[in-house]
C-alpha cells in the first residue's frame, strides 16, 4: 500500500537528536540546535537520562555551542534497547531516541547429538560452547520438520530484546535478530529511529502511579 500524509510542520525552534550506534565500543550522542535557538538554549540546563527498565544514567548538558556531543563506552549502558531522553531544567521530557546496545547481548552455539532410542522415547544430548555461564536456564521445543502449525513472526531474541519496548506491530520482527550483521544493525537502528517516544508516557509514570494487577512471582 501507498499512503500518502501530511508532515507536521518544522519548528524555528528546538532541539535536535541524532545517534550514532554502529560503533563498537561507544556510542555517539549528538544534541544539535539552530543559531534561533542558541541564546535561549545556551542560558537553560538540562539532563540527558538514559534508561532501562528502571535502571538510569544521568548525563547533565550545557550547551556551550550549538552541537553538543557525548561519547558513552557501551559496556557502561544496559544490555538491550536504551532510551535516551533529554529533559530540560524544568523536567520537562522534550525528546526521545531509542537504540539498541548489543554490547552486552552474548550470543552461544549450541549442538544436538542423538544417544539412543529407549521404548517409545529419544536420549539427545544439548552441548553448548565452553562459554557458557554455569546457572543458564535452558529450555526447547522439538517440532515436525515442514510443520504448518507453528510459525511466530517472534523469536526468542526478538520476543524478549525488542517487543515489550515498541508500539504497534513489528513487520517480521526475528529478522532482526537472525544472522546478525551491520546492515541488520543498522536497519534496527531505523526502525527505534522511526518509532519516535517509547510506548510509555512520562506523564503517566511521573503522575499516574499504575495499579499493581498481577504481583511478580518468583
Amino acid at each position: 500500500k501507498e499512503i500518502e500524509v501530511l508532515l507536521p510542520k518544522s519548528k524555528e525552534k528546538g532541539i535536535g537528536i541524532q545517534v550514532n550506534n554502529l560503533k563498537s565500543d561507544n556510542v555517539i550522542i549528538n544534541l544539535i540546535t539552530n543559531q534561533q535557538s542558541f541564546n535561549e538554549v545556551s542560558q537553560s540546563s538540562y539532563e540527558l537520562l538514559i534508561h532501562k527498565d528502571g535502571a538510569t544514567k544521568v548525563i547533565p548538558v550545557q550547551f556551550t555551542t550549538a552541537q553538543r556531543r557525548i561519547a558513552i563506552p557501551k559496556k557502561d549502558l544496559f544490555k538491550g534497547i536504551n532510551t535516551v531522553t533529554l529533559f530540560d531544567q524544568n523536567q520537562n521530557p522534550i525528546l526521545e531516541r531509542m537504540f539498541f546496545n548489543d554490547a552486552l547481548v552474548k550470543k552461544h552455539s549450541f549442538s544436538l547429538e542423538k544417544v539412543e532410542t529407549d521404548f517409545d522415547s529419544i536420549v539427545y544430548t544439548l552441548k553448548a560452547d565452553s562459554n557458557l555461564p554455569v546457572d543458564i536456564n535452558a529450555s526447547i521445543s522439538v517440532l515436525p520438520r515442514g510443520t504448518q502449525s507453528y510459525n511466530p513472526k517472534h523469536n526468542i531474541a526478538s520476543a524478549f530484546y525488542l517487543q515489550p519496548h515498541l508500539k504497534g506491530t513489528i513487520e517480521n520482527p526475528s529478522y532482526y535478530f537472525t544472522k546478525v550483521n551491520r546492515k541488520k544493525r543498522y536497519e534496527l537502528d531505523i526502525l527505534l529511529m522511526t518509532q519516535g517516544w517509547s510506548r510509555y508516557s512520562w506523564e503517566d509514570i511521573f503522575y499516574k502511579t499504575p495499579e499493581i494487577v498481577h504481583p511478580f512471582q518468583s
